[in-house]
């Protein structure tokens, strides 16, 4: 049981600085939403998009991950899409 605490709490290490690095994107993402809406930029960059998903994947050190973190990567673009069109609005 102590390990699994252990595990736990590096485990509850790492998600405080994804939220952190998660919440730091994010006001990246409000920034290039209001240079996307000046320069009349849809928010919808799909090279863009692709481009993001090679990098990751050239990050990654063990490939079975890779559909994981695929994943992981198309719904935080999502989410950025998301946040770019709410910023759009205002």
């Amino acid at each position: 049981m102590d390990e699994l605490h252990a595990l736990r709490q590096k485990i509850d290490l790492l998600d405080c600085q994804l939220v952190e690095l998660f919440e730091q994107r994010m006001e990246l993402v409000c920034q290039i939403a209001k240079l996307k809406q000046r320069q009349h930029i849809p928010i919808l960059q799909s090279s863009r998009e692709q481009e993001v998903l090679r990098h990751a994947r050239s990050l990654l050190h063990n490939p079975a991950y890779t559909d994981s973190l695929t994943d992981f990567m198309v719904h935080l673009m999502a989410l950025s899409r998301a946040e770019q069109a709410r910023h759009q609005d205002t």
